[in-house]
């Protein structure tokens, strides 16, 4: 049996097929692959899905089992782990889920399911700092992200690792556009120890105030989480000449952003 480990969300936001099917293994470049049973590693993990990807998997293959609002899938990840998808209902609306459970552990479904229903009624939906880098981790490229291997220090062999190119970009005063669990704007601005950055979300997709954010999302930003910087040279003639604009449009194409003023 794997040694008991948390029930935990590892991706923030709704993951498309591409993304599903790298988090099915987000642990592949871990080290020593095909000799140590990875099992502690995947079990417990969570994260959410879009109805046709639920419903994709359920028609791969005839399921291990179904029960209520959840089924397991037939091929195991290691002995007893396997993958577990969910149906939930909450907040008066249906979601969908991907878990990995140990069917050694008999309650080990329903806990999770508990634990999903759970964490995602909680009426903020705020990032514990643990989430906020599984999400980070799980969002990296595979180039960019891994295990610290031969050509780390010895004392970091086996840890996770994401690789950050420093550079001018980080230098310039700006805004990330971060399209996430909605789309929001926050500050580059260094921060002081203890102090939290302003979180200014877009009116068509705050994960509370918009109930069709997911599809404004997907439309307006992408169906992928990302980050797109805008440099405050393009926002501060914009100010300067729309004293009383109360809004910032912002529009995205696949290659530029563009910004304008409004005012409501």
């Amino acid at each position: 049996m794997n040694p008991c480990v948390p029930n935990r969300k590892v991706y923030q936001g709704i993951a498309d097929r591409r993304q599903m099917f790298r988090m099915f293994d987000r642990h592949a470049q871990r080290p020593e692959r095909d000799h140590v049973d990875a099992g502690s590693l995947y079990s417990g993990e969570w994260f959410g899905v879009a109805c046709g990807e639920h419903d994709y998997m359920l028609e791969i293959l005839p399921p291990l089992w179904m029960r209520g609002e959840m089924f397991a899938l037939r091929e195991f990840l290691t002995d007893s782990i396997t993958s577990v998808f969910y149906t939930l209902r909450i907040d008066g609306r249906t979601h969908y889920y991907h878990a990995y459970c140990d069917l050694n552990v008999a309650r080990s479904p329903a806990e999770m399911r508990d634990a999903i229903v759970e964490r995602e009624s909680w009426p903020v939906k705020a990032m514990t700092r643990g989430e906020r880098l599984e999400h980070i981790w799980s969002a990296t490229h595979d180039e960019y992200g891994g295990y610290a291997g031969d050509r780390w220090l010895p004392e970091h062999h086996g840890k996770r690792t994401v690789l950050c190119y420093g550079g001018r970009q980080g230098e310039i005063p700006g805004l990330w556009l971060v399209g996430d669990q909605g789309v929001c704007i926050i500050s580059n601005g260094k921060l002081a120890d203890g102090e939290r950055p302003l979180v200014l979300y877009s009116e068509e997709c705050h994960p509370i105030g918009n109930p069709d954010w997911f599809h404004y999302k997907q439309r307006h930003f992408g169906g992928h989480d990302g980050v797109e910087f805008i440099d405050a040279e393009q926002l501060i003639p914009l100010f300067d000449r729309n004293l009383r604009c109360t809004h910032l449009n912002v529009q995205l194409t696949e290659t530029e952003v563009s910004l304008s003023l409004i005012a409501r």
